[in-house]
């Protein structure tokens, strides 16, 4: 029985001697380190959840703002959900991002007492004659309202403050509403002036009476604003049936608070199908690059984009050298726009004469020598590489710059504090009439807008796409 536990025993030591001398497992591990990390160029849109790990406004609304910014958290979000890509991977995220709307009409209605034709008349004057006030000294709202002010309001004890609409003429302009704010002066017994709102929007829609009655209600007042609301929306629907789509109405109604009855106002806007609340925001899509580097996921906001007709024959149209005949051809860059490439063909192109004969009398001949002596001086003292190459220069470092500041004449240096790098894919006609698939990188350096172009730096190519 020892004797079989010794054979056991060797046996076992036998093969762990073998398997830890194994001659290919060193192999292996080379092979995995000569291979590319796995890799992919995905796209992905963020979903509730991926909102949630954020928390705050932008869990709240499932968007992004200006103060929580996407490239803040989209790598991490990206590592969590594809932890198997590595580098050279890139992923196009679209997302949600909150627009906070500045203007909010609804905000700018104003609660107060508006001034009628009878009370233009008892100021008198100038005012009565005109029905509004001017931006001229003695002629402003302040200095006739406080003193007008006891016969709207003749009952005040307490510090009271009202707010007045009138009609103001800005200097010859349009005449538009404004409103000044009053308070009450219990000691001197007189009105103060405290402000003007310059931004005062008006009701579209004001609830009468009459409205609440036809809802329902025994008071002409809501019981609160989601009642309100909710009935608001069913009243646009049946009194605008023939809305079109971006129409906005403003509403004023009253709603019951424990002071009274209270106004509000409220925005919808149609969208073609139902009539929708403006809450002072909008949500809108956008989509932004990342790509995988040693670092891990990083903001990319590379812009890379393919060349077609319409960009090859808008060099073929700027081009130094045109052809003869076609408009979408020239000879200096040799963009085609009939072929979406450029024509690298030295002989059979470039070099070689063309004449084109519009009719017995006229014709237009195209001479290297004398239309482009200097890819004819290139050729013949540097050989066939050396003009090839010049070929390359014209198109990269300059006629595709052309096609960015065309295509991109506002273009910004950085984005979110990165710098933007453009990526342009273009293909080529070549001398063995063989088809090359290149791409050449730029930077933006000067930024763009208010009638200035973008500028572009040359930064590498040509190259294979990858």
């Amino acid at each position: 029985m020892k004797t079989v536990h010794y054979i056991f025993a060797s046996l076992a030591l036998a093969l762990v001697l073998l398997w830890g001398c194994d001659p290919t497992e060193k192999l292996y591990k080379n092979l995995d380190q000569l291979q590319d990390p796995y890799n992919e160029q995905i796209e992905y849109t963020l979903t509730d959840a991926d909102y949630g790990t954020v928390g705050g406004a932008v869990s709240s609304y499932k968007a992004f703002n200006d103060t929580a910014i996407a490239m803040d958290y989209v790598p991490a979000i990206l590592a969590r959900n594809f932890v198997a890509l590595n580098l050279k991977s890139s992923a196009k995220v679209s997302y949600n991002f909150m627009i906070v709307d500045t203007v909010k009409a609804w905000e700018n209605v104003v609660f107060g007492y508006t001034l009628t034709e009878e009370d233009y008349e008892a100021f008198g004057g100038f005012i009565a004659n005109y029905g509004y006030f001017l931006n001229v000294p003695g002629y402003h709202a302040s200095d006739f309202l406080p003193d007008y002010l006891p016969n709207l309001y003749p009952d005040v004890t307490e510090d009271d403050s009202v707010a007045i609409i009138y009609n103001f003429n800005t200097e010859g302009q349009t005449v538009i509403p404004y409103a000044d704010w009053y308070q009450f002066d219990t000691v001197a017994l007189e009105w103060d002036y405290l402000r003007t709102i310059t931004t005062v929007a008006e009701a579209d829609e004001i609830f009468s009476e009459e409205t609440y009655t036809a809802m329902g209600f025994d008071n002409p007042y809501f019981p609160n604003t989601s009642v309100a609301e909710s009935k608001i929306l069913i009243w646009l629907k049946l009194t605008f049936p023939y809305a079109d789509e971006g129409d906005t109405k403003i509403v004023q109604y009253n709603y019951n608070t424990s002071q009274g009855p209270t106004p509000n106002a409220v925005q919808f806007e149609y969208d073609g199908t139902e009539w929708i609340k403006l809450i002072g925001y909008k949500i809108e899509e956008r989509s932004e690059q990342y790509v995988y580097s040693a670092s891990g996921w990083v903001f990319d906001p590379t812009i890379r984009f393919k060349m077609d007709k319409a960009d090859y024959t808008y060099i073929a149209e700027n081009d130094p050298i045109p052809h003869p005949r076609f408009s979408d051809q020239g000879y200096y860059y040799g963009a085609s726009g009939y072929y979406r490439n450029f024509d690298m063909r030295l002989e059979f192109f470039h070099l070689n004469q063309y004449t084109w004969e519009i009719d017995e009398e006229t014709s237009i001949t195209y001479t290297p020598e004398e239309d482009d002596p200097e890819l004819v001086e290139i050729y013949n003292t540097q050989g066939a590489d050396a003009a090839t190459e010049e070929l390359f220069r014209r198109i990269t470092q300059e006629g595709l710059i052309k096609l960015l500041e065309h295509k991109f004449p506002d273009a910004q240096p950085q984005s979110e504090g990165v710098d933007v790098h453009y990526v342009v894919e273009f293909d080529t006609y070549n001398n063995d009439l063989s088809r090359s698939y290149l791409e050449a990188e730029y930077k933006c350096v000067t930024a763009g807008g208010d009638g200035v172009i973008a500028e572009f730096e040359f930064v590498e190519g040509p190259r294979e796409r990858e």
